[in-house]
């Protein structure tokens, strides 16, 4: 049992590597994202498996004195550094990436990038607190009380004392039911816009080779990001809003300038 157990456990490392390595790109750089994404995928999928893994222990060692408290620690554990990284090393990937920037300005070094990703992923920290906030007052198991209306204080601290095993299934429980509200509705306008798919025209390889919109495209990247230097130019401090604007210009012009590069090599072929 064990054995097929360890076989899965190395299918899903496996997995998480080829995952990330498949779906980033060649030109950009992946050290801390890359990690970031490696291990959220690594341990997303090492939570579903301990449903498995917990039935054939419980077939095997249900009877062992200690094995309730090890499956319930396992279980907070696994859960915790899953929440962990939803909440909290998620948005620091994603905004550490798009500090990223000019790879070639030392300036822009490390520990700014760290302190502005920092910065704004103090937002999805609040809102991981506000949840554990919640679980802990929120009484689930209500019942008749015993004291009267003068003693709601004593309600609150008994709901604060009794509702701590209660926090990681309301954290999960509200991070599973907004995952399956947008699944819903990206599942709904798949489904809608397949037939649609299907029915347009498909492309010729003569038009795929096309470099002609490539160009056009390439140069309104570069019109693009000339308005933005020149509105900024001498200013060390971008705003959010028009730095997040010019990675993806500039990643944009990257993968504009890889495309027109093979559509010209397939071209001169």
């Amino acid at each position: 049992g064990w054995t097929i157990y360890g076989v899965v456990g190395i299918l899903v490392v496996g997995f998480s590597a080829w995952f990330v390595g498949h779906y980033k790109l060649r030109d950009e750089p992946a050290g801390v994202t890359g990690v970031i994404g490696f291990f959220s995928i690594l341990f997303g999928l090492l939570s579903l498996f301990l449903i498995p893994i917990d039935v054939y222990m419980c077939s095997t060692y249900g009877d062992h004195p200690h094995y309730r408290d090890i499956a319930k620690t396992a279980y907070y554990m696994f859960y915790s550094i899953f929440l962990f990284c939803l909440f909290v090393a998620i948005p620091f990937g994603y905004f550490y990436y798009e500090e990223l920037g000019d790879l070639e300005d030392r300036t822009n070094t490390f520990g700014k990038r760290a302190c502005n990703a920092i910065k704004y992923t103090a937002a999805t920290a609040v809102l991981w607190i506000v949840l554990i906030v919640i679980g802990l007052f929120v009484n689930f198991n209500s019942g008749t009380n015993d004291y009267g209306d003068s003693a709601w204080t004593h309600e609150i601290a008994n709901s604060f004392s009794n509702n701590t095993a209660g926090i990681m299934p309301f954290c999960i429980a509200v991070v599973t039911g907004i995952g399956m509200f947008f699944s819903m509705i990206y599942t709904a306008f798949g489904l809608a816009s397949f037939p649609i798919s299907l029915m347009r025209p498909i492309a010729r390889p003569e038009q795929l080779k096309d470099t002609k919109n490539l160009q056009v495209e390439l140069k309104r990247v570069d019109s693009d990001l000339d308005m933005l230097y020149t509105k900024y130019r001498g200013k060390d401090n971008w705003p959010p809003k028009d730095k997040a604007r010019r990675n993806m210009l500039e990643r944009k012009k990257k993968q504009l300038k890889v495309k027109k590069d093979r559509a010209d090599s397939s071209v001169s072929q």
